[in-house]
């Protein structure tokens, strides 16, 4: 991971505490992120994540929508989620079903080029999140990394 991004599009309904990458013990990015959600309870969240090549050859790898209280309530409704999720649980507080009465938090998660599939992609990727609430877009996450 290179560089992180984050933007809201509605400050009434979610902004950022924190967004950023900072190194570990071992010198590698580790991603910190913490949503403060204004208007509670969460009770619909749909994720849209695209991953490609940057560039002047761009190439969409992955775009695609899931709706994360469905697969929280049933977490093996979606192998692609799940093998995402089960990466991810360790280091985030999205870990029990809808609804959500408190902030979001990713702390200290890292990636390390042996454990991405984007290791066998080789140049600057991009992978962008966007959380859709109630049918409106109110943030967005863009990560870079490259191999």
């Amino acid at each position: 991971m290179r560089n992180i991004k984050c933007e809201t599009f509605d400050p009434e309904y979610a902004v950022f505490g924190s967004c950023e990458l900072a190194p570990n013990l071992e010198n590698s990015p580790t991603l910190s992120i913490v949503i403060r959600l204004l208007k509670i309870p969460l009770t619909n969240l749909n994720l849209r994540i695209t991953v490609g090549l940057a560039g002047p050859q761009a190439l969409t790898v992955v775009n695609s929508t899931f709706d994360i209280c469905a697969f929280l309530k049933s977490r093996k409704s979606n192998k692609a989620v799940g093998r995402l999720y089960q990466y991810i649980a360790p280091y985030t507080n999205l870990n029990h079903r809808c609804p959500y009465k408190h902030d979001i938090h990713i702390q200290n998660l890292s990636l390390t080029q042996n454990e991405s599939f984007l290791s066998m992609i080789h140049g600057e990727i991009v992978t962008q999140i966007e959380a859709i609430v109630d049918g409106k877009k109110r943030v967005t996450i863009e990560i870079r990394s490259g191999y």
